[in-house]
């Protein structure tokens, strides 16, 4: 196929779907005028046709390179994202039947008490958890009266569970809510930013149910002021049991009162502390457990990044005064802060899992995509 040969004239329009290009014509008129009868006689005289048509070559390639696709550019116009960072997350539902609602909800409370926690995860249990997943991120799922019944009976289950269980070696843990949990030794039972559920109406768990969960742990542990971890109510029933409640410093700082009574732990790295517990006992807790659980969210440094690469570059001289230059680079990008706000569910909100190697917490960054 020949190339026009005034610059006045278009290339065809059979020329572009032959290469697989949508481009229109007039995008390339502009530099067809490098082609113009004096470039043409310059280029060949004194380098030769060869150098032309590779001349020809690069301003082909440079106009005719395909774009990025639309939707690396295009994410936060997508209708069914709610957020950019949800590209790669199937969608939630901003309503649903009630139907849909109650029978899922049977269907997960059926699968998970026939399927409990074990170290290989059975297959139908991790699609309950799905499906509550589902449920869970409605818009209007904690308003929602099947959704707070749900919620209120799976609580109350676990209670009486803890209620009923002894443990006479090894480490029995129950994970209540968003953020909290019950441990259970043979010797000793604590807590973990435990707290009564959603601010919305009618959500939150009687306090009579956190009182029996109070009844059964010798001491609780606080890891920072978020609704989803602290409750002052949770603090004062242990409190009110004579039974410490262990806080970083600052917390409820408002309520001269409250913070008085609470526990502060000096932060070390090194030191194993102990913690007076009811009828005498001394509960240890080694550096492990205070760092990764009991300050999960206490201040210090918590970035942790690492960025490595290899570039490639290729650079050949054609003849006097052309030449080709190439280059690409391999690099991967690990880090715990991919954003220094609260993503949601499951995304970096400046903690640590583990502040004794924080390269622990570390996986590839949001924007290290391979193309």
């Amino acid at each position: 196929m020949g190339v026009p040969s005034s610059p006045d004239q278009s290339l065809p329009a059979q020329f572009l779907p032959e290469m697989g290009f949508a481009i229109p014509t007039v995008v390339l008129d502009s530099h067809l005028q490098l082609f113009s009868p004096y470039l043409v006689a310059f280029v060949t005289d004194r380098y030769g046709w060869d150098a032309l048509f590779r001349l020809f070559v690069i301003v082909a390639l440079a106009v005719l390179w395909p774009a990025p696709p639309a939707c690396v550019a295009q994410t936060q116009t997508k209708p069914y994202l709610s957020s950019p960072r949800r590209a790669l997350t199937a969608p939630e539902l901003l309503e649903a039947p009630e139907e849909w609602i109650e029978r899922s909800l049977k269907w997960a409370n059926d699968i998970l008490d026939n399927y409990p926690p074990a170290l290989i995860e059975h297959p139908v249990r991790r699609a309950a958890l799905t499906r509550l997943d589902d449920i869970l991120h409605i818009e209007s799922a904690p308003r929602k009266a099947l959704v707070q019944e749900f919620y209120r009976a799976r609580m109350e289950k676990a209670v009486r569970e803890i209620e009923q269980t002894r443990v006479a070696e090894g480490t029995r843990i129950w994970k209540l809510y968003n953020h909290g949990f019950f441990v259970r030794t043979p010797t000793v039972s604590f807590t973990f930013d435990i707290v009564p559920g959603t601010a919305t109406p009618g959500f939150a768990v009687d306090t009579k149910v956190l009182d029996r969960l109070a009844d059964q742990s010798d001491a609780t542990f606080i890891s920072h002021l978020h609704g989803d971890h602290a409750n002052q109510t949770v603090a004062k029933l242990f409190l009110a049991r004579n039974k410490p409640v262990v806080a970083v410093e600052g917390l409820w700082a408002k309520d001269a009162e409250l913070s008085r009574s609470l526990t502060y732990l000096k932060r070390s790295t090194t030191v194993v502390h102990e913690v007076s517990i009811q009828n005498g006992r001394r509960m240890r807790l080694p550096r492990q457990v205070y760092l990764d659980i009991g300050y999960v969210g206490a201040k210090g440094t918590r970035i942790a990044s690492m960025y490595h690469a290899l570039r490639v570059k290729l650079e050949r001289r054609i003849s006097p005064g052309l030449s080709i230059l190439g280059a690409y680079t391999w690099s991967k990008t690990l880090t715990n802060a991919d954003t220094s706000g609260n993503l949601g569910s499951g995304a970096y909100n400046g903690n640590n899992q583990n502040y004794l190697n924080r390269h622990d917490g570390r996986s590839y960054a949001v924007f290290d995509i391979r193309l």
